[in-house]
């Protein structure tokens, strides 16, 4: 069953709300609810496209399969939460806390994770097709390894430094479609698949 607020309620009929248990599968699309709090609290399936969420907090959460596609979610915290099988295609993710996040199967594709942190050793099968990673930290366990992204005649190339040694891991093309460089050395932990799906292992 899918939940709707009436777009006439008040904010503090929404605070009110929020005190109290959310029900799964609620519709908050196209809401202005910048800075919210949402610890703890059990959001799976619910949606939210469309939604001003910048700055709100998402910590320790329950997101699995949650909607959050083409929605402004800058600055927002989700240290903790479980984001298995949630959609953030399109979303403005600038700047996000992902520590200690959940990810498996997590949909990033065309979203902006400018300046954000996915940190977590087990990243299962996220997609970033066409995402934009400009300062987006990966967290390798190895911290000898740092990810970075060149810009040149048009082209976007992922690349990994280790040590003193530089490595092309992939290409995004003027065309918008990813060329996979070979021999790529295994223990990187990054693989793309026959999807053309951005893989991060562990």
């Amino acid at each position: 069953m899918v939940y709707v607020l009436s777009s006439n309620l008040s904010v503090e009929r929404h605070v009110g709300w929020l005190e109290g248990d959310c029900p799964t599968g609620i519709a908050l699309c196209h809401k202005g609810l910048w800075r919210t709090n949402f610890r703890g609290k059990d959001l799976s399936c619910a949606v939210f496209t469309g939604s001003n969420l910048k700055g709100a907090n998402f910590s320790d959460a329950n997101l699995s399969f949650a909607d959050f596609r083409k929605t402004n979610l800058t600055g927002a915290n989700f240290d903790g939460a479980n984001l298995e099988g949630t959609l953030f295609c399109g979303a403005c993710l600038k700047e996000a806390n992902f520590e200690n996040a959940n990810f498996c199967r997590t949909d990033f594709r065309k979203a902006d994770l400018t300046n954000t942190n996915i940190k977590k050793e087990n990243v299962s099968d996220c997609d970033l097709t066409k995402a934009v990673l400009v300062g987006t930290d990966l967290g390798q366990k190895d911290s000898r390894m740092s990810f970075y992204l060149m810009e040149s005649k048009g082209e976007i190339t992922l690349m990994v430094c280790e040590e003193d040694r530089h490595y092309v891991l992939l290409t995004i093309t003027k065309k918008g479609t990813l060329r996979r460089e070979k021999d790529i050395p295994a223990h990187l932990g990054f693989a793309l698949d026959s999807e053309g799906r951005i893989v991060l292992l562990n």
